[in-house]
């Protein structure tokens, strides 16, 4: 199974919810597992280098051919064992924040991939 539009977006989704909760704004891209751009969006006022530094990010995580992460903000997106893409976020104020925004993503993408494999 690929990683679908809806589930870019839930974990975008749940990324934005912990910019909030943390205070911050921040700026996050997924990839599919062939480092395509599946979903992009911005915070306003979020004023990092934008989409670029994510589809790095997340294109060096899937370029390996295997998770493999890279630094914070940059985390896989897997199902069953199976890498279907990868998370990026940056423009916290500190690598931390952005991890954790991050997490959240790979959260919300797990426990729908959950879901729906019953």
């Amino acid at each position: 199974m690929s990683l679908t539009l809806t589930e870019a977006n839930r974990a975008i989704d749940a990324a934005l919810v912990k910019a909030d909760e943390l205070e911050i704004t921040i700026s996050v891209s997924v990839c599919d597992a062939a480092g395509r751009l599946a979903a992009h969006q911005r915070q306003r006022d979020e004023a990092s280098l934008g989409l670029l530094a994510r589809q790095f990010r997340t294109n060096v995580v899937i370029g390996e051919g295997a998770p493999v992460v890279i630094g914070p903000g940059g985390l896989p997106l897997m199902r069953s064992s199976e890498l279907e893409g990868a998370i990026g976020v940056s423009g916290a104020p500190d690598n931390e924040q952005n991890a954790e925004c991050a997490k959240a993503g790979v959260e919300a993408f797990g426990n729908a991939s959950d879901v729906t494999q019953g």
